[in-house]
C-alpha cells in the first residue's frame, strides 16, 4: 500500500498543482479513469486511454514521477492517477474494479460481482445526474474502464512525445494541454478566441456564459464543459460566484468516500520535528542546508502550527514564507509558497521550528517560537542604539523647528538599520521620516499624535531588544520574497490620504498560511485636479483588474512579492498571470484563525498580546472575519459623525464604528444600507479588529449581504438618509489618558525648548485627573516629567522620561 499516494488530499494535490489541473483532474478521472497496475514493489503504473503512460514509482514523488506526456512538473495524468488509486483504497463505491497485480496479467481489471456493464457511447447530455456519484448516468463510473467514444486524440499523446514534440506548457512547466478543450492539428482549440473573451468577463466582473466552467487559474483558459453539467467535487470551492452558475448544478461528489482516506494514514502521532539534520541536508543540498544554519544562528521567529480534525496538514509560518508538510514522514512532500528558487532555506527552518516548539508545548495547536543556536544580532542591536542621539536632539527642539540636517541623519540611520536587517526598527523610521515630510509641506496626513507614538516606538523597541531582539527587532525577517501559485480572497480596503494624495490598502486573506496581505496603492493628485472620490479609486486598475474587484472578488496569481510587513505586490508579467474573479462572499471557507465566530475568545485573545510598540510590524494583522448573526442597534452620531452598530455573532458581540471621511464620503450610506438588510441578509463583516474598554470593536472593509461583497470605502457618495441619531456616549476614562497622550506629543511637536508655560500647568491638572481616575503609576510619571522639563537636563535623560510617561499612557490606552 502506498500510504503516501493515499495521504495526499484533494489540497494536497492544489498546493503540488494547481486548483485547475486538479478540477480537470477530477473530472475526467469520474468519466475515463485510467488502467492501473499495481507491482510488487508497490509501483503505480496508469495507462489513459489517449495513449499516456504515467509511473509513480515508490520514493519519488508524485510531481517528480516520470509521466510520457512531458510535462516537467504535476500534469493532470499524474494527479488522475492519484485520485484512482485513492479510490481503489477506500470505501468501495456501488460498481469498483480490482487492480491484478500478478506478472501474468499486469493490466486487467476485474468487475466486482454487482458491477453492470457500462455503454462505451458518448453520454447524453440530456441525462440525469447519477445520485451515488454526482456524474451523469451515461458517463462511465470512476471505476469502469470504458472510455468515451468520442474522446478525440490529444496532440501531447505518447508518441508525439518520443518525437520530441512535446506538450504546451507554461512558464513554470505547468502542464496545459490536459487543461484544453480538445484541439486540432496546430494544438489550438477551436473555440479559443471565445474562452478568451469569457476569461476577460470574468475579470472585469461582468457575468459569463453559464455553461463555462473556470477551471482555469493563472495562465490557464477557460474550458468549455464536455457535457452541460459537469461534476463537481466538495472540497474545491469554484472561483465563480453561484449567480454565474446554472441553478440546477449538482453537487454530488465524484470521489464520495475520500473521508476514509484517513484510515489508512494520518497526522497524527507524528510531528516534522522527527526530521534529522543529515535528511534535511540530503534534500537541500550543502549550499541551502548552510543557508539554513546561517540563519539559525541568526536567529528567527516561527508559528508553529500542528495537524488538527479542521486542517490535517501541519505548517510553519516563518517570516515572508509559509511551509506544509503534505505527507506524513516524507520529507520530499515539504512545500514552501515561495517561488522556485527562491527560500530554498525555509524547510529546514520550518523542521527546526517544530524541534523547539515540541520541546516546549507539545499539545498546544498554535505555538510562537524562538529558534536560534547562538543567536548573534550584535549588528542590529547596535544600529537600533544609533538612533537614540537624533531622536533626542528631535524632542528637543521639537518637529515644529527641526534643523534642516535632521532629515539627513535619519536617513542614514535607515540605511544603517536596513543593512543591518532590522526591518521593524527600519519601518517605524520610514513612518517617522514621512510623518517629518508631511509636517514640512504643510500637508494634512502629519498627525502629532502618531509622530509621538512613532518616537516612542523606536525607543521601545531598543529597551526592548536587550532581551529579545529577533521579535522585536524582525532580523529574521528578508525584505521581499517571490510567492508560487497563490489563491487569495478580498477582505475590503481602507482608503486614506490628503489633499495631494490618496493612499488605498487592499486586505487579502491567505487562507493556505492563515493570514491577511495587504496590498498598497498610493495616488498622486495633480495640482490642478481634484482629489479622486471612493468610486474614482474603486475604478482605478491595480495590475491586472479594478482596485474595487481585488478588494471584494478572488485572485489567483503566481506574480506575487511578499514583503517581511505581510504587505504584498502582483508584478506585471505576460507569463506568471493574475486572474479575479467575482466572489458571492462565500468566506466560510476561510480557516478560523481568519474567520471568527467566538467573538468573546477573540477579545481574550487580543488583551494577551504584547503591547503595540514592541510587536511585530505586520500589516493586516488586526484584520479579521466575523460571523454575523444579527445586527442591532445601527445609530449615528452626528456631533461625531460616526456610524455605530451592535453585531452579534454566534458567541459574543462586537461593535462596527464608521467615522466619515471626505476620502470616502460614501462609506457611511453603504455600509448603512448593508447593514440594515436592505441589500440581503448580513452574513460576515470583515475590518480592522481592535479591543477597547474589554469589548471588541471593528472598522469594517467589506460587508457580505447575501451573495454580494460591498466595500464601503469604494461606494459612490449616496442620499440615504442616516438611522436615528444620538449623543455620543461618554467615556471618562478614554477622554482622561487621550488627553494626557496629546499633552506628552505635544511635547515631541513644539519641543522641550519651545515649551509654554500653560504646558506645565495643563501638565499638573491632567496629572490631578489620571490620578483621581486611578491610574496612579501613570500619573506619578507624568509628574516626573512635568519636574524634570521645568529644570535644565540632559537630553538623553528627557527623551528616557518621556518615553516612560508616552508609553505607560499608549499601554493605558490599549488595555481600557
Amino acid at each position: 500500500m502506498r500510504a503516501d499516494l493515499l495521504a495526499l488530499t484533494d489540497d494536497s494535490l492544489i498546493a503540488l498543482a494547481n486548483r485547475g489541473i486538479v478540477k480537470r483532474a477530477i473530472k475526467e478521472n469520474a468519466a475515463t479513469p485510467p488502467q492501473l497496475t499495481e507491482n510488487p514493489d508497490t509501483t503505480i503504473e496508469a495507462d489513459f486511454p489517449d495513449g499516456t503512460h504515467t509511473t509513480l514509482p515508490p520514493g519519488v514523488t508524485v510531481d517528480a514521477a516520470p509521466c510520457s506526456c512531458g510535462a516537467p512538473t504535476l500534469c493532470r495524468h499524474r494527479v488522475m492517477t492519484v485520485l484512482a488509486y485513492r479510490d481503489t483504497r477506500t470505501a468501495a463505491p456501488a460498481r469498483t474494479r480490482t487492480i491484478v497485480t500478478t506478472p501474468d496479467a499486469p493490466n486487467s481489471e476485474i468487475a466486482e460481482p454487482n458491477s453492470t456493464p457500462t455503454d462505451a457511447t458518448a453520454p447524453d447530455p440530456t441525462d440525469a445526474c447519477s445520485p451515488e456519484t454526482g456524474s451523469r448516468s451515461g458517463e462511465p463510473h470512476a471505476g469502469n474502464l470504458s472510455s468515451n467514444t468520442d474522446e478525440q486524440p490529444r496532440t501531447g499523446d505518447a508518441s508525439s512525445n518520443r518525437l520530441g514534440h512535446r506538450s504546451p506548457a507554461l512558464a513554470d512547466g505547468r502542464d496545459t494541454t490536459g487543461d484544453l478543450p480538445h484541439s486540432d492539428d496546430t494544438g489550438r482549440s477551436p473555440s479559443t478566441d471565445s474562452q478568451l473573451t469569457e476569461s476577460a468577463s470574468a475579470v472585469s466582473g461582468e457575468a459569463a456564459e453559464p455553461e463555462t466552467d473556470f477551471v482555469g487559474v493563472a495562465g490557464d483558459q477557460p474550458v468549455q464543459n464536455s457535457v452541460d453539467v459537469p461534476a463537481r467535487h466538495p472540497h474545491i470551492a469554484d472561483w465563480e460566484s453561484p449567480e454565474l452558475m446554472p441553478s440546477d448544478i449538482p453537487t454530488g461528489d465524484p470521489h464520495p468516500h475520500t473521508s476514509t482516506i484517513n484510515s489508512h494514514t494520518s497526522h497524527t502521532g507524528w510531528t516534522p520535528g522527527d526530521f534529522t539534520d543529515d535528511q534535511l541536508n540530503e534534500l537541500l543540498g550543502k549550499r541551502a542546508f548552510t543557508a539554513a544554519r546561517r540563519a539559525r544562528r541568526t536567529g528567527y521567529r516561527a508559528t508553529v502550527r500542528r495537524a488538527t480534525a479542521q486542517d490535517p496538514v501541519p505548517s510553519v509560518e516563518l517570516a515572508a514564507v509559509t511551509v506544509r508538510f503534505l505527507v506524513p514522514g516524507d520529507l520530499g512532500y515539504a512545500r514552501a509558497d515561495a517561488a522556485r528558487g527562491a527560500r530554498p532555506d525555509a524547510i529546514a527552518l520550518a523542521v527546526w521550528a517544530f524541534q523547539v516548539a515540541n520541546a516546549l508545548n507539545q499539545s498546544a495547536e498554535s505555538v510562537t517560537v524562538t529558534v536560534g543556536d547562538a543567536a548573534d544580532g550584535a549588528a542590529a542591536v547596535s544600529a537600533v542604539r544609533q538612533i537614540l542621539a537624533p531622536l533626542a536632539d528631535l524632542l528637543a527642539d521639537g518637529v515644529a523647528h527641526a534643523g534642516p540636517g535632521l532629515p539627513a541623519i535619519f536617513a542614514n540611520a535607515r540605511r544603517d538599520l536596513d543593512r543591518a536587517g532590522a526591518r521593524w526598527p527600519h519601518d517605524a523610521l520610514d513612518d517617522l521620516l514621512d510623518q517629518l515630510a508631511a509636517h514640512r509641506d504643510r500637508s494634512a496626513r502629519h498627525d502629532p499624535v502618531r509622530t509621538a507614538a512613532l518616537i516612542a516606538e523606536l525607543v521601545a523597541r531598543q529597551r526592548a531588544c536587550r532581551q529579545d531582539w529577533v521579535p522585536v527587532l524582525g532580523t529574521e525577517e528578508p525584505a521581499e520574497t517571490p510567492l508560487r501559485h497563490l489563491r487569495l480572497t478580498g477582505l475590503g480596503a481602507r482608503v486614506d490620504g490628503d489633499a495631494e494624495t490618496r493612499g488605498v490598502e487592499l486586505y487579502l486573506a491567505h487562507p493556505e498560511a492563515r493570514i491577511v496581505l495587504t496590498l498598497h496603492q498610493s495616488i498622486t493628485v495633480s495640482a490642478d485636479a481634484e482629489p479622486p472620490e471612493g468610486a474614482a479609486l474603486g475604478a482605478r486598475r491595480s495590475g491586472p483588474a479594478r482596485i474595487a474587484d481585488i478588494a471584494a472578488g478572488n485572485v489567483v496569481t503566481e506574480s506575487a512579492v511578499r514583503s517581511a510587513n505581510r504587505a504584498v505586490r502582483l508584478a506585471n508579467s505576460r507569463v506568471a498571470r493574475t486572474s479575479v474573479m467575482p466572489s458571492s462572499g462565500a468566506w466560510e471557507t476561510l480557516p478560523p484563525e481568519l474567520l471568527i465566530g467566538d467573538l468573546d475568545a477573540e477579545s481574550a485573545r487580543i488583551a494577551a498580546l504584547p503591547p503595540a510598540p514592541i510587536r511585530p510590524r505586520v500589516r493586516g494583522e488586526s484584520v479579521r472575519a466575523l460571523i454575523v448573526d444579527a445586527v442591532e442597534d445601527i445609530r449615528y452620531l452626528p456631533g461625531e459623525q460616526r456610524l455605530v452598530a451592535q453585531l452579534r455573532g454566534p458567541v459574543g458581540t462586537a461593535t462596527a464604528i464608521c467615522m466619515h471621511s471626505s476620502t470616502t464620503a460614501g462609506a457611511i450610506d453603504a455600509l448603512t444600507e448593508s447593514l440594515s438588510g436592505a441589500v440581503g441578509p448580513v452574513r460576515y463583516v470583515a475590518g480592522i479588529l481592535e479591543r477597547h474598554a474589554g469589548h471588541l470593536t471593528i472598522t469594517p472593509t467589506a460587508v457580505v449581504a447575501g451573495q454580494r461583497v460591498i466595500v464601503p470605502s469604494f461606494a459612490p457618495t449616496g442620499t440615504l438618509a442616516p438611522p436615528n441619531g444620538s449623543a455620543a456616549i461618554d467615556d471618562p476614562l478614554t477622554a482622561t489618558i487621550t488627553t494626557a497622550l496629546a499633552l506628552t506629543a505635544e511635547v515631541a511637536h513644539r519641543g522641550i525648548r519651545h515649551l509654554p508655560p500653560s504646558w506645565f500647568d495643563r501638565a499638573t491638572d491632567a496629572a490631578g485627573t489620571i490620578r483621581r481616575h486611578g491610574f496612579t503609576n501613570a500619573a506619578a510619571t507624568l509628574d516626573t516629567l512635568r519636574t524634570a522639563l521645568s529644570t535644565p537636563t540632559s537630553t538623553d535623560t528627557t527623551l528616557n522620561l518621556w518615553s516612560d510617561t508616552h508609553l505607560r499612557l499608549l499601554v493605558t490606552a490599549e488595555q481600557l
